[in-house]
């Protein structure tokens, strides 16, 4: 590309002026959001100032102590804020900790309060509804960059900016007057900062030149990496000499975390067959009186570092359903080597409402019991669809198939081949316990809302 840069030497792919955002991507899961204004940040200190006076006059009255808890609030709050999320779009985390330690406090010193425990308490209630509200609402807020870069990978930083909730207002070439031309052009408050995509353009010294301007005009500057699918939790910054590097770390999937994950599944999964007993039965007969065979289905899928164990399932087609050559007759509405049908004339009248609900699923708590899945991991796949990947879907095998996952609450079936491809290794390299909270949550939802289930 040459100096004159502009949108349509990306395709017509970045909005102006006042285009549509770029769709969020489920990638957003557990992922902290992009920077703010320091605008709404100042915003947010004002009302958490404002809502720990009135705290204060509710605990102490109308004295000078009152000056002492909102001090007090506000250094709280900064010190369980981390330096990386002072970046971040507002999180109410920092306010449930500072709540957390203040009741932990006042638990411990409760025979010295000048005050009756009830007051107190609706004193800390005043003050985390009145900061919390404000983090969560500002959660929606779309940031507006100016993209600089010239070549190939600004059209891929577009599609990761999506991710992130980021609407590029304009793009320009990677010079200083390029640059100034656009931050002129801008009205005061239109950008909120400037996206920096590295070329062979941009060398240290150039992009040094380019945060000058930024800091000039008081925008922050983002520096595009090329790291796809590494949260910042596992990137940190090093500088040897004058060169500045990030270490990537490697995946969190050993020691003390990985015991609990799967420990705490083991149980989980003890006391879900458990408590559903009785609907296991009754699906069990359901599925043997509507049509002649067993139960269950078992069948053989590809688990950890490519070991092989029998699936099992609550049957949902007739017998011997599976070896019939159906995708010459009906296609495949899959994607990638996975074979589906919308409207699969193999499944039986109860293997429709089986499906439709997931609730053909249930037998796979018996796997996690005996160690060969998770209840949230990547899709276990047949050998079949092992023997058809090729380098980067094989990551999968890293870690233990789930019953849920990413890609499940992603939509399912209803993903291309190229995005549950991308969902399932997002989950490997950035696996974490809070992430697969996360993803148990919404399994709830997406089993309601069958997305892409058939």
């Amino acid at each position: 590309m040459t100096a004159s840069f502009s949108p349509a030497s990306l395709g017509n792919r970045v909005p102006t002026g006042s285009g549509r955002w770029l769709d969020r991507s489920v990638w957003s899961l557990a992922r902290p959001g992009p920077i703010d204004h320091p605008g709404l940040r100042g915003g947010i200190g004002i009302c958490d100032a404002v809502v720990a006076t009135f705290a204060g006059v509710l605990l102490v009255g109308t004295t000078p102590r009152v000056f002492a808890i909102v001090v007090g609030w506000l250094v709280l709050l900064r010190m369980l804020t981390a330096p990386t999320a002072r970046l971040a779009r507002p999180s109410a985390t920092p306010v449930w900790r500072a709540a957390t330690l203040v009741c932990l406090g006042c638990w411990i010193a409760g025979p010295a309060l000048p005050m009756a425990p009830s007051r107190a308490m609706l004193g800390i209630a005043v003050a985390v509804a009145g900061s919390a509200a404000p983090r969560l609402a500002a959660r929606g807020r779309r940031l507006r960059v100016l993209l600089v870069g010239c070549d190939d990978r600004a059209v891929s930083a577009l599609d990761q900016t999506s991710v992130g909730r980021v609407r590029a207002v304009d793009v320009c070439a990677p010079t200083p007057q390029a640059l100034a031309s656009k931050l002129a052009a801008h009205a005061r408050g239109a950008v909120d900062a400037v996206l920096v995509v590295p070329g062979p353009e941009l060398t240290g010294r150039a992009l040094q030149r380019l945060a000058w301007q930024a800091e000039a005009v008081g925008l922050p500057l983002l520096v595009e990496t090329g790291i796809d699918g590494v949260l910042p939790n596992r990137v940190a910054p090093l500088l040897a000499g004058h060169l500045g590097m990030v270490h990537v770390q490697a995946a969190r999937r050993r020691g003390w975390r990985l015991l609990v994950k799967q420990v705490s599944e083991r149980a989980l999964a003890l006391c879900a067959l458990t408590a559903m007993a009785p609907v296991l039965i009754g699906i069990a007969l359901a599925v043997r009186l509507d049509s002649p065979g067993p139960v269950l289905y078992r069948q053989v899928r590809v688990g950890r570092d490519g070991r092989t164990f029998t699936m099992l399932k609550f049957r949902s087609m007739a017998v011997g359903s599976d070896v019939q050559l159906v995708e010459d007759t009906f296609g495949n509405d899959g994607a990638g080597p996975l074979f589906k049908l919308r409207e699969d004339p193999r499944v039986t009248r109860v293997g429709h409402i089986l499906r439709r609900y997931s609730l053909d699923e249930l037998p796979q708590l018996l796997n996690v019991l005996r160690g060969e899945m998770s209840l949230v991991g990547p899709r276990p796949a047949l050998p079949s669809e092992v023997a058809a990947y090729d380098g980067d879907p094989r990551r999968r095998l890293a870690v233990a198939p789930g019953i849920t996952g990413l890609w499940q609450v992603s939509g399912r079936s209803d993903l291309s081949w190229s995005e549950s491809v991308r969902l399932d290794l997002d989950y490997v390299d950035n696996w974490s316990l809070g992430r697969d909270v996360v993803i148990l949550a919404r399994t709830v939802g997406a089993v309601l809302r069958h997305d892409g289930a058939y």
